[in-house]
């Protein structure tokens, strides 16, 4: 599917629009308060533009986060950055040299897909985990009307999810403090 593309000048934001879908994204998180506002401004011209379309199929709100970290004798230290308690087979041992997963879990009108996997910066100088939210509403009665409040009821599920999810250890990194 084509999609006309627009991007601002510092090429960091952009609003992709084709016949069915319309995304709004930024590759520079400037806080939820000032996202929002971007988003509004998009939304005024795009209902002023296109008066006739009242119904959405879907709404999501994605967030990304990338962890990066520093292997422990040739492993993922998982444990100082994220709560994840899988329980595996007592056969498997809990260092890893590599770990991916995703999983879609049902919400309250939607889902909420989140994945984990290992990168690379581009440069090669230092190895994250990728953490990826995707929050979505589809189906029954969704209104463009609606879609701030749609943004602040996803905006606040993957908050939570990735505050529950990240550990204390990377929370006070993530304040500045030290950590060892």
């Amino acid at each position: 599917m084509e999609f006309y593309k627009f991007e601002n000048t510092s090429k960091d934001a952009r609003v992709l629009l084709s016949i069915n879908r319309l995304a709004i994204s930024s590759s520079k998180y400037i806080g939820f308060a000032d996202f929002r506002m971007n988003i509004i401004e998009v939304m005024k011209c795009f209902r002023k533009a296109y008066k006739v379309i009242d119904k959405l199929t879907r709404v999501g709100l994605r967030y990304q986060n990338i962890i990066k970290f520093v292997r422990e004798e040739g492993t993922v230290p998982i444990e100082r950055y994220l709560n994840l308690n899988l329980k595996l087979p007592d056969a498997i041992p809990g260092k890893y040299m590599f770990f991916e997963t995703a999983f879609v879990s049902k919400t309250e009108g939607g889902t909420i897909t989140t994945k984990l996997q290992p990168m690379m910066a581009k440069d090669g100088s230092h190895e994250a985990l990728l953490l990826d939210f995707d929050h979505a509403m589809e189906g029954g009665e969704l209104r463009i009307g609606n879609y701030d409040l749609y943004l602040k009821e996803s905006h606040e599920y993957t908050k939570k999810m990735f505050e529950q999810l990240i550990t204390e250890e990377y929370k006070r990194y993530l304040r500045g403090e030290v950590v060892k």
